[in-house]
């Protein structure tokens, strides 16, 4: 049987708001859930499209993964912090 530490992680929310991403590693780090954050440090830099020059909204934002087996738990934890519906499904593999 597989080691659920090496399954791979599955993105649960991807934001670009660095105070909402400070809280949601709070209520992930309190809860001991594991979890990795990718591109947190693009939310500091101005991406440019490097074919016109131009900002580039969907080039940046921090994307929050965590095992599959514990995305439903994530989203139940985050759901009071997130009221607009940020949080992705995590679908069949995070139940």
């Amino acid at each position: 049987m597989k080691d659920p530490a090496d399954q791979p992680l599955v993105e649960i929310l991807r934001t670009r708001d660095l105070a909402l991403l400070a809280v949601v590693k709070s209520v992930l780090e309190s809860s001991e859930l594991p979890y990795e954050i990718q591109g947190e440090q693009s939310l500091q830099i101005l991406p440019l499209d490097p074919a016109t020059g131009f900002f580039r909204p969907a080039a940046f934002g921090a994307s929050i993964r965590v095992r599959p087996n514990d995305a439903a738990e994530a989203c139940d934890l985050l759901a009071p912090t997130l009221s607009n519906g940020e949080i992705e499904d995590p679908g069949p593999e995070g139940q």
